[in-house]
């Protein structure tokens, strides 16, 4: 092996050391390692007049809700209400645990899936616990 291939080979070596592998469980929790996935139970509305129908959504994210009613505002829709409703939260405050029993919840990938919010479900990241 030449003297550049060796350093390579060290390098890529080294390298698979520093990052983190996914293993099966930290597929199956959610991107937990170790605890459990979860959800801050946060409630959010955005209710907004679109061509004379009012339409209402209720999320689990802050950011979701506000990119909504900015969505509808590009729209045409009157969404000027969701300045003062989206950052009231309405929820409980509750860590509810990634599972069906709360909000149909399920989990995705390295995040929670709440069927329930907003327009089409939302996907909130784990609050790992």
């Amino acid at each position: 092996m030449t003297r550049s291939g060796a350093r390579a080979a060290g390098a890529a070596a080294l390298l698979a050391l520093l990052l983190p592998a996914c293993d099966d469980d930290e597929a199956v929790s959610g991107g937990c390692r170790g605890g459990t996935c979860g959800f801050v139970d946060h409630l959010y509305f955005s209710t907004y007049v679109c061509g004379g129908w009012g339409v209402g959504y209720s999320w689990r994210s802050l950011d979701h809700c506000v990119r909504q009613c900015e969505v509808a505002a590009a729209w045409g829709c009157a969404a000027g209400a969701c300045a003062g409703e989206c950052p009231v939260d309405h929820g409980t405050g509750a860590w509810l645990t990634c599972t069906p029993d709360n909000r149909e919840a399920r989990v995705v990938g390295s995040g929670c899936f709440l069927p329930t919010s907003g327009m089409d479900g939302e996907t909130v990241p784990c609050d790992c616990r």
